[in-house]
């Protein structure tokens, strides 16, 4: 599935080479190609990265959960904020653990895979709740405080 955007890209990329170099501009096929092109990826991972939380969270089919997800991305409010949050979390990380990864012969690898394990799914968890806690059809009788309000704990 995390394939399916770059094959999709695939001949756009031989595409701006192939025109790049019959015209010797390979800048100019690029600004005319890939930058349009990452823009409506952008655009499109921005209204619909949550549709696999509500498949998982309401249990529905792919196309109601990707309707539901335009939904929530056109209101904006949290969804905005939090999708910004994110961009800032993933680009402020990045360049530190590929510099560590790749400068750091023996260690960086495996530090960098359980690193990355480790921080791949607190942000998958946090996701999963955001997008729980925004949809407007998640129960309200559904509670993520692991004690309840007479001091009994309770499992989510």
């Amino acid at each position: 599935m995390t394939a399916a955007p770059y094959l999709a890209l695939l001949p756009l990329a031989f595409g701006i080479f192939g025109i790049g170099s019959l015209t010797g501009n390979v800048g100019g096929a690029a600004l005319l190609f890939v930058l349009p092109a990452m823009v409506l990826y952008l655009g499109a991972a921005y209204l619909f990265y949550p549709t696999p939380y509500l498949i998982v969270h309401r249990g529905n089919g792919l196309i109601d959960a990707a309707r539901q997800s335009y939904a929530l991305a056109i209101q904006g409010g949290p969804y905005v904020t939090y999708t910004i949050g994110f961009a800032l979390f993933v680009f402020g990380v990045s360049p530190f653990a590929t510099g560590f990864v790749v400068n750091v012969p023996v260690l960086g690898l495996p530090v960098g895979i359980l690193a990355g394990s480790v921080l791949g799914l607190g942000a998958n968890f946090t996701t999963m709740r955001f997008v729980a806690d925004i949809d407007p059809a998640a129960s309200e009788t559904v509670s993520w405080d692991t004690e309840s309000t007479d001091g009994t704990q309770t499992s989510v």
